[in-house]
């Protein structure tokens, strides 16, 4: 069965963790696919990452 994530390029995916890897740094706004990234980077750090914070909330923002 396909997977509905879309494939993102590893150069494009070590890029993304590069940008997003200082939990504190707050992060420019995001698509959903950058925000899925993000969430899957980030999950379980916790309230004060604002990395995940800001992705939820893109995410939340698409769902609405």
């Amino acid at each position: 069965m396909p997977s509905s994530k879309p494939t993102i390029p590893k150069g494009v995916r070590n890029q993304w963790a590069v940008e997003h890897h200082d939990c504190y740094a707050l992060p420019a706004v995001m698509d959903s696919t950058r925000a899925q990234f993000v969430l899957s980077l980030h999950a379980g750090h916790g309230s004060s990452c604002l990395q995940y914070a800001t992705a939820l909330k893109a995410i939340s923002t698409v769902l609405d």
